[in-house]
Formats: structure tokens, sequence, C-alpha cells
């Protein structure tokens, strides 16, 4: 970041490590040198709290299809009102402009709010769906969501270290997230997660490491399952 820097784009959460990164840090940082903020929140979004105001968020988009529990096709954005005229929108549709309805009127002036952006139809059927989603989340209650995630990844980290798994995830306060991430040095990580995933538990394989996701609906006794799965792999003293 220096006196050139127009924007900053990062991730809410890392997607390998599952790193959260302080977003209310990165956007005083920002405000103050009148950098635009973008985030990208699909890998924390629907799972941990995040306030676009506080964090001075100036843009922010979000795919459904993860922590969001809805489908593909669909997506979050926000765009604060400040920034609007900051960003010009090269693409341009039918329902990017004023008096999207009237055809034959090809006066191109833009919307003068985040609806500027979308540019075709909508995906209805997508909408509806993320609607629902999002409803039952927030009767939940994404505090909830958060403090539960994060107890079955705790749950999760201290049976992989009994087990003799090294965690690469970040434990810190306020560094972790729902993605816990860990590897072997005795077994590889494909195999691992391919053993998992015949005995009925989904995991993914990142960067060489085992990356495991857990949400509110995931139980303890599937925790348990996950690490009775695995081999044990004593600790190597040196």
């Amino acid at each position: 970041m220096d006196d050139r820097t127009r924007v900053i784009s990062i991730s809410f959460v890392e997607f390998v490590t599952g790193y959260r990164n302080d977003l209310k840090r990165i956007g005083e940082l920002c405000r103050d040198r009148d950098i635009i903020f973008v985030v990208d929140a699909i890998q924390g979004m629907g799972a941990l709290e995040i306030d676009v105001k506080e964090c001075n968020v100036d843009i922010l988009s979000s795919d459904a299809h993860k922590w969001l529990l809805g489908p593909e096709g669909v997506a979050c954005f926000y765009c604060s009102r400040e920034r609007l005229d900051d960003i010009e929108n090269v693409n341009v549709g039918w329902m990017s402009v004023i008096d999207e309805s009237d055809y034959l009127n090809y006066d191109l002036t833009q919307k003068p709010n985040a609806r500027r952006f979308e540019e075709g139809s909508y995906n209805m059927l997508g909408i509806h769906a993320l609607h629902a989603a999002v409803r039952m989340l927030t009767e939940i209650g994404i505090s909830n969501i958060e403090r539960r995630i994060l107890s079955l990844t705790d749950m999760l980290a201290q049976g992989l270290r009994e087990k003799g798994y090294r965690i690469i995830s970040p434990m810190g306060e306020g560094e972790r997230s729902g993605i816990l991430t860990f590897c072997s040095d005795r077994f590889s990580s494909g195999e691992l997660v391919k053993m998992l995933f015949e005995s009925g538990v989904v995991t993914a394989h990142r960067s060489g490491y085992v990356r495991v996701s857990p949400h509110f609906y995931n139980s303890e006794d599937e925790i348990r399952k996950l690490l009775d799965l695995l081999p044990d792999h004593p600790v190597r003293h040196k």
C-alpha cells in the first residue's frame, strides 16, 4: 500500500487456511487513505458476522452456494452509495439503466443505485432459494451460527492434535473461521480425502492439505466419526 494504491481487494476468509482477515483494521486504513475497499466474502458470509459499515467496506460480493446454503447461479453484491460514482460500470445491460422497460429508448443513463450493476434478467428460482436460505440463517442468528461452527472446529482441532496431525489453520483469537485445514507427515492429504469420502465424510483437498468446513447443522457425532476414521499418527518427538 502506497500513494499510488487505488483499490485493496481481499478475501474475508482465505480459502486454503481459513485465515480470517481483519476487515475492520484494513477498512480503517483504506478509509484514511481514500482507497476503495473490496471484499470477496464467499468463504465466510453465512458463517461469520460481518458489518460492511463498521468495517468501511465499499464493495462486497459473495456467491450463494457455500455458507449461505443457496444455489449456484445467484449471488449477493453490495456497493456503498459513497462509491457508486467512483466506479465505471463497463458491462451495461438493459437492467442497468433507467426506464429499462422502454425498449426503444437508447438513453444509457445508469440507475442511481447499486442496481446499475445488474446487467440482465434475474435468476428468479435462484433468488427465491437464496431468500429462503437467508431467512433461515437470520432466524437462527449469525452470531449463534458462528459460535456453533467455532465450537465444532475447536473439537476437531483438539482431536486432530491428539492423533498427531498438524493444524495448518490459524487458531488465534479473531483469526479463525469455519475452515479448518490440516495435514499429516505420514499420509498424503489426497489419500485421506479419498478415504474419508468413501466412508461418507466430505472434505476437500486444497494445496496439499485436507480442508474441513463444518456448518451449524453438523453434529459432534459427525466430528467424532471423522476423527475415528483417520488413522493414528503418533507425534514424532525430536
